[in-house]
């Protein structure tokens, strides 16, 4: 897996804010930092993973304008240090490379600001709004035009899109996520470090 400290590169240091930072340099922002996700003990590394993804979104959730604060540096401050320790240590008992466990712990960092990018701009919520969208889709979805989103409108039924998304395809996602370093692990066993 390539070197993640790839997708920082451009411009230097300066003004970098995330949930993972807490502050920006000289100045501290309140509640931002709040929430890092604790490595427990005796949890294996998927349980650890998930709880940082977790408390990572719930921050996001708190302070969305994040998400439209580019990235310009790797992590350096103390808060966005803690949020990477706890999320490497996750990978501590597994047999990934630290380069793996780097790559791992940022591909679940790119998925869930992907996801509250998107949530974050959906409204409204709720079953009404699902249902809505379903109503509007129907009426759109020609059959010849775009025949495989018709094909699954009739094909499933009415409850199946009353659910919460939000919370329902964050869970899809991280999981398959999770699939996807799962299978890494597996082969890391298997080969004891032979490259992928």
């Amino acid at each position: 897996m390539g070197c993640p400290l790839r997708i920082w590169q451009g411009n230097p240091p300066s003004q970098g804010l995330t949930p993972e930072t807490g502050h920006a340099p000289g100045r501290g922002v309140p509640g931002l930092g709040a929430g890092v996700a604790p490595v427990e003990p005796g949890a294996d590394w998927r349980e650890r993973i998930t709880a940082w993804a977790v408390a990572f979104r719930d921050a996001i959730r708190r302070h969305p304008w994040v998400l439209q604060v580019p990235i310009v540096e790797p992590p350096l401050s103390p808060m966005q240090l803690e949020w990477m320790e706890n999320g490497l240590r996750a990978f501590e008992e597994t047999e990934l490379t630290a380069a793996d466990s780097l790559s791992a712990m940022l591909l679940v960092n790119i998925y869930v600001r992907g996801a509250g990018a998107i949530s974050s701009n959906l409204t409204p919520e709720g079953s009404d709004a699902n249902q809505l969208y379903v109503q509007r889709l129907n009426l759109l979805a020609d059959p010849d035009r775009y025949p495989t989103i018709a094909g699954n409108l009739r094909s499933r039924p009415a409850e199946d899109f009353d659910v919460d998304y939000d919370a329902d395809d964050f869970f899809f996602g991280l999981n398959t996520t999770l699939d996807g370093i799962e299978a890494l692990i597996t082969r890391r066993n298997a080969g004891r470090g032979s490259d992928v």
